[in-house]
């Protein structure tokens, strides 16, 4: 378990192991740096879009390095 900061309030929240990997939506959002659904939805489509397949292609280095989601990726 690691304790990370919501890339858009800043709140720290518990990320596990297994959240990279699971196919719940609300659980595999940590993993791209949302603490919970209600962040997570103040993205546009877009923006989740985005944030999915770059965690695809690259991990979670926005997450591990800070990076505050631009607003164009919001709605």
């Amino acid at each position: 378990m690691e304790i990370q900061k919501c890339r858009i309030c800043e709140s720290n929240y518990h990320e596990y192991p297994n959240d990279k990997s699971s196919k719940v939506e609300s659980i595999y959002i940590r993993h791209l740096g949302f603490c919970d659904m209600d962040c997570y939805n103040k993205l546009s489509e877009k923006g989740k879009n985005f944030h999915k397949a770059y965690a695809y292609i690259y991990g979670d280095d926005l997450k591990a390095n800070n990076i505050k989601v631009p607003k164009r990726h919001l709605k």
